[in-house]
């Protein structure tokens, strides 16, 4: 901030600082669908979270997009993807190479694996990602 504006707001007072009420650990979410839809770079498995509840005690819905890879895709893409397959035990933890869709078929196929998990109690977290919107990452159960 220009010190200019710093000098002309210093003088208002500001109030506590802003945090989403629905950010933290959910540790009995659960999945409540999976959708294979259409995106700029590809397809994607749009997954919504459910069984959450905010810091007022308001139960609401998270919905996150996952972007499926293909041969071209960038490593982090894939690196995403392969988190998400290991945590939700679609493959292996031992499994290093993630899964490229290529073909409409593989992406069905990726899809229906995704929604075999439709149902299940997960932890997950969720923050503010640089933009200011919620994204989920997985938490692992102790024990």
């Amino acid at each position: 901030m220009s010190e200019v504006v710093e000098n002309l707001l210093g003088s208002i007072p500001t109030g506590e600082i802003i945090k989403d009420p629905r950010e933290g650990d959910h540790g009995d979410a659960n999945i409540k669908a999976v959708e294979l839809v259409e995106q700029s770079n590809g397809k994607a498995l749009k997954i919504t979270y459910g069984n959450l509840s905010d810091t007022n005690g308001r139960d609401f819905e998270h919905q996150e997009r996952l972007t499926i890879p293909n041969s071209s895709s960038h490593e982090a893409v894939q690196r995403i993807f392969l988190a998400a397959c290991h945590n939700l035990e679609i493959v292996p933890r031992s499994m290093r190479k993630t899964i490229l869709a290529d073909t409409d078929q593989d992406c069905e196929t990726i899809h229906q694996a995704f929604a075999s998990k439709v149902g299940i109690t997960l932890n997950i977290r969720l923050r503010p990602d640089k933009d200011g919107y919620l994204k989920s990452s997985f938490l692992r159960r102790k024990g």
